[in-house]
């Protein structure tokens, strides 16, 4: 079949997918083609450097999107000659020959408001909110039964985002679901802390003395640089740019290993990154957090040294003092909030 005029390929494919499932096309057509002016209109402008390393993860963060429609954009941005490849992850601003620069990418550098933004699924944009609410559920309210038609009317959603966001939080290890299909909040109190750290003992140090063999010494400037860059102007930093260095080194490095099995199963531990990272957003505590920082250099030094053994005992050593500063953050919070409101919350007897 030829492939014809795209305008009749479009209702071709209307016909034969629907008209539903052409919307979400049409939606991630327009989000690479948005996302890909803004880069383009942001190099031309100098508000985004040449030579500076562009990462899909802090565009996607950056711009409220998946990866998917920041991956398509540049690749058509480098069809333009717009950025570049070279000797290391993500792509390069400007042409070749450029001197690379890494900084961390700001929405800043880009000129289009929050009204402007890319769509996100109607998921993703309320996610936040959700993990949020759920993250606190899970101390003060632990087991509960969760009414999904009370949960979509509290967030004005339909059912099938309900469906959408719960999944998510289960696998972050936030709800779960019995064999009747009803869900519950799980539980966080310093006993599952502790056992989940087991877990990622058990396997990130592991993980990390593997990704020091495999990988090459780019793939950690980008993420190191965030963390000089950050530790330089603790504490006048973000809550979104703390969370940044925890993905960096916890999710972005194992990644590397391309091992979906290990990923699936610390993802399930997740939880743990989600307390803090709301510590963080509601202010609820800064104390010792450059310390943490410092652990994360330790790892990553060695890491860029290509020294697995050293980086595999920096990670056991960082996640063991994690636990117990994570402990104290869960004391904070119980000090400062004392209860959560939640309609859609019932207790079970």
């Amino acid at each position: 079949m030829k492939r014809g005029h795209p305008l009749k390929r479009m209702v071709w494919h209307r016909k034969l997918i629907g008209v539903d499932t052409l919307s979400k096309i049409d939606l991630h057509v327009a989000a690479f083609k948005a996302i890909a002016e803004a880069i383009r209109v942001a190099i031309k402008s100098g508000s985004l450097p040449v030579g500076l390393v562009l990462l899909e993860g802090p565009l996607a963060q950056v711009f409220n999107t998946s990866r998917s429609p920041v991956r398509q954009a540049l690749s058509v941005l480098q069809e333009e000659g717009i950025v570049h490849s070279f000797d290391g992850r993500g792509l390069v601003a400007g042409p070749p020959g450029c001197v690379i620069r890494r900084e961390p990418i700001r929405a800043e550098m880009f000129a289009f408001s929050p009204q402007a933004a890319i769509r996100a699924p109607l998921w993703r944009r309320v996610f936040n909110t959700v993990e949020r609410d759920l993250m606190y559920a899970s101390i003060f309210e632990p087991g509960s039964s969760i009414n999904e038609s009370e949960m979509a009317s509290f967030y004005s959603i339909g059912r099938s985002t309900v469906g959408h966001v719960l999944n998510r939080a289960e696998v972050n290890g936030m709800v779960a679901r019995d064999t009747m299909g009803r869900w519950s909040v799980v539980g966080l109190d310093e006993k599952r802390l502790e056992r989940l750290y087991q877990l990622r003992i058990m396997l990130e140090p592991e993980a990390i003395e593997n990704v020091a063999c495999a990988a090459t010494r780019s793939e950690f400037t980008e993420m190191m640089d965030r963390l000089k860059f950050a530790a330089e102007r603790y504490p006048d930093i973000t809550a979104q740019q703390l969370n940044q260095l925890e993905l960096d080194l916890h999710l972005d490095c194992i990644d590397i290993l391309k091992n979906a099995e290990v990923v699936r199963a610390l993802l399930h531990t997740g939880c743990t990154m989600i307390v803090r990272k709301y510590t963080w957003i509601d202010a609820l505590s800064l104390s010792h957090d450059k310390l943490f920082m410092t652990e994360h250099m330790t790892v990553f030094q060695a890491l860029l040294r290509g020294n697995g053994e050293q980086a595999k005992r920096a990670m056991t050593d960082h996640l063991s003092a994690d636990l117990e500063r994570l402990k104290a953050h869960l004391s904070d919070i119980r000090t400062v909030k004392k209860k959560v409101s939640l309609s859609y919350l019932q207790r079970r007897a």
